[in-house]
């Protein structure tokens, strides 16, 4: 899943100049926690907090995903990320079996305190 873009088939994208910082979604482990990804709620900031059957934390598995790409053109210019925690590799990008025309560009962007 990708929290900010998750895209497929043929796109033409491109995400040039914004922050991306301090994610870390907070949920309830008590109820569907799909209902909590996109919810209001403040993002809790003690990650030291012990897990256990009443609390937990959500990480995202990706900030973009790309997914089933034909033909498409995926552009991510002057972007800054910093204090991140995910599950998985950032960007992930695919395309269909037997495509070649597929262009993907990662240009000047910042990469700061990531982890997962």
């Amino acid at each position: 899943m990708g929290l900010v873009l998750d895209l497929k088939g043929e796109i033409s994208v491109q995400v040039s100049s914004n922050s991306f910082n301090a994610t870390q979604n907070f949920y309830e482990t008590e109820t569907d926690f799909c209902e909590h990804i996109l919810d209001t709620a403040p993002i809790n900031q003690d990650l030291t907090r012990k897990l256990d059957d009443e609390t937990g934390f959500y990480q995202m598995t990706h900030l973009f995903s790309f997914n089933a790409l034909n033909n498409s053109s995926v552009v991510l210019n002057g972007n800054s990320f910093y204090n991140l925690s995910i599950a998985g590799p950032l960007i992930t990008v695919s395309e269909e079996e037997n495509s070649v025309f597929t262009a993907l560009a990662l240009v000047n962007n910042t990469f700061n305190l990531i982890t997962g």
